[in-house]
């Protein structure tokens, strides 16, 4: 079977994020609240990384972020991953 559309564009992802020495903590990460990959750690930062691929067209979709999904998925992270967190 062949890859998916979005395995080559993550993995160059994740590649990246390693090459800058950030630290990949999750890839694939999906629960009820959603779905992300990946997720690192950025020398004491928590990163969530949101991907979009397109197939086909010339024109990038125009969606904005929805900050309640990136929320609700950080606070199901946080529940359950064994990261310390500190607030300032």
């Amino acid at each position: 079977m062949g890859k998916s559309i979005d395995e080559r564009p993550h993995a160059a992802i994740r590649a990246y994020l390693r090459h800058r020495g950030v630290e990949v903590l999750e890839e694939g990460w999906a629960r009820d609240s959603g779905s992300i990959d990946p997720i690192a750690m950025d020398d004491e930062e928590l990163v969530f990384v949101d991907t979009a691929t397109k197939c086909g067209g010339y024109d990038m979709p125009r969606e904005e972020p929805d900050q309640g999904r990136f929320e609700r998925i950080a606070a199901a992270y946080l529940a359950e991953a064994e990261v310390e967190v500190t607030t300032s």
